[in-house]
């Protein structure tokens, strides 16, 4: 309980902080105080951001990734750009999809299979990563 009432604590003084910095009626007497203001705004916002990611929350991006699920969804399903809509990727994963939905043209099926391959290696060796992110679990 103490916890859930330390987070609604630390949101509130974020958005309290983050409307005083930004209030057009805010009148700061002299650059003290707006500094003030500002390194409260840096506080809250850092302490926003933790509560975030201990809720298993990427605070500017989303939710967290984990890699093992990614390369499952690589092995089993890669050929529909799933691995890609679920890092985020969203333009990349449309691509596969046509990619797909084209392969019995033999090139793009084979370009599919080639970048699919590569996709897969990226996974295992941690260089695919979810966009703006970086994986909650690696292997």
């Amino acid at each position: 309980m103490k916890a859930v009432v330390a987070n609604l604590d630390t949101k509130h003084a974020y958005t309290k902080a983050k409307q005083n910095i930004t209030s057009k009626s805010a009148s700061f007497n002299t650059k003290a105080d707006r500094k003030q203001a500002k390194a409260e705004l840096k506080k809250a916002t850092a302490s926003f951001k933790a509560i975030k990611k201990a809720d298993g929350v990427n605070a500017t991006k989303g939710f967290v990734r984990n890699q093992l699920v990614v390369l499952l969804f690589a092995l089993f399903f890669g050929a529909l750009g799933i691995h890609r809509f679920y890092l985020g990727k969203i333009g990349s994963g449309i691509v596969f999809f046509v990619l797909a939905v084209t392969s019995f043209l033999i090139v793009p099926g084979i370009a599919l299979l080639i970048w699919l391959l590569i996709d897969i290696i990226r996974i295992i060796i941690g260089r695919l990563k979810p966009k703006g992110a970086d994986y909650e679990t690696t292997f």
